[in-house]
């Protein structure tokens, strides 16, 4: 195991960023990107991660060259890297199954706080949280379902546009599964959205935004509601025009009142919606919270970083999302080819366990111990 995680993603990925390298230095491209991955793994600064490995007689860069090598690196390379090795963690994992697997997926963003005075198109503004209202952003598309991988993330700058993410990330995905249905959250409800979603020619379900119009909706059509269910819950579908300046676009709008429960699901889906299938469909779009799992998952192998260099930051977030893929891989291999069973809580292996995989090929490469 240990010798695949090392081939299928340390030495592959300093194969993908050459710039790594100097022709001359003492330290090699292998070398900082170890270190890299040692302080990611070990959620520490790089600073820290370097001062205790040495302090333990091993050799490896300072913190200070580690900065100077990766700022090297530009967005273009960072992501072209990205997107091989994703490719290929994703395509293996796919071999391990059905081709073209069907599968829900869920679009989301990410903002991650951005605490620089550098600003410029690469950051995005927004809520006030954690001390900024500065971010850097990410669009990803997840599968979902029982085996959950990331098959695409996108950063997404000041400029972009909600509606070509759709695009690019349902683009992507379509390489990987046959999509049995796309779910989104409010941010996605728009009329540009909206119009991508209906021409996509995909399964889709968009929760509708509040607002003073939806409520006196919500009051008229509660009374024309029909009983669905044991549960006591009643729905109404309608098509709604959702407009905006220049463009409007008619959606089909579902009311599902649930009585006993926070409140009501108010969604646009171009599904057939009957009776029989419309409480199902409203459980169904509590898939998407695998994906917000999926974020709590990078969140914590994502590591630390003063660096003030927006592509910087940004390879830190895809190195989480390589790393939270290559434990799903990991834990698909151990389930389907030794026949391991899945524990309790789903998975035949931790993401911990992969994280001290990788901590001891860090090691054991500071202490010129061959794999």
């Amino acid at each position: 195991m240990k010798r695949m995680v090392d081939k299928l993603f340390i030495s592959r990925l300093n194969e993908l960023l050459p710039s790594l390298s100097t022709p001359r230095g003492t330290y090699s491209g292998e070398d900082i990107l170890r270190a890299l991955i040692g302080a990611v793994q070990d959620s520490d600064f790089i600073e820290g991660w370097v001062e205790d490995q040495r302090e333990m007689g091993r050799e490896v860069p300072s913190g200070d060259l580690v900065h100077l090598r990766l700022k090297q690196l530009d967005l273009e390379e960072i992501l072209q890297a990205f997107n091989v090795l994703n490719e290929e963690l994703c395509l293996r994992l796919l071999r391990l199954g059905p081709r073209l697997k069907p599968a829900h997926l869920a679009i989301d963003l990410h903002a991650i706080p951005y605490y620089g005075g550098d600003h410029g198109p690469q950051v995005c503004g927004g809520k006030h949280e954690r001390g900024t209202s500065w971010h850097h952003k990410f669009g990803s598309v997840a599968m979902v379902d029982e085996r959950r991988f990331m098959p695409h993330a996108i950063p997404v700058g000041q400029f972009y546009s909600k509606a070509r993410l759709i695009r690019r990330l349902l683009e992507e995905a379509r390489r990987f599964v046959k999509i049995l249905a796309v779910y989104l959250d409010k941010e996605f409800y728009n009329v540009s959205c909206l119009q991508e979603l209906e021409a996509s020619g995909e399964r889709y379900i968009v929760p509708v935004r509040r607002d003073k119009k939806l409520s006196e909706e919500m009051r008229e059509y509660r009374h024309r509601s029909l009983v669905v269910g044991t549960r006591g819950c009643t729905y109404h579908a309608t098509v709604r025009t959702v407009e905006s300046k220049k463009e409007s676009v008619d959606v089909q709008t579902v009311f599902l009142f649930r009585p006993g429960e926070e409140e009501d699901f108010v969604f646009d889906t171009n599904m057939e919606v009957t009776r029989k299938n419309v409480e199902q469909l409203a459980d169904d779009y509590g898939r998407r919270w695998g994906i917000e799992t999926g974020y709590r998952m990078t969140e914590m192998v994502r590591g630390r970083t003063c660096s003030q260099s927006h592509s910087v930051r940004r390879l830190f977030h895809l190195l989480s999302v390589l790393l939270y893929n290559l434990w799903q891989l990991v834990d698909a291999i151990l389930i389907i080819e030794p026949g391991e069973r899945r524990r309790q809580w789903g998975y035949a292996i931790k993401p911990k366990t992969v994280m001290r995989i990788i901590r001891e090929l860090v090691e054991e490469a500071a202490m010129g111990v061959g794999i």
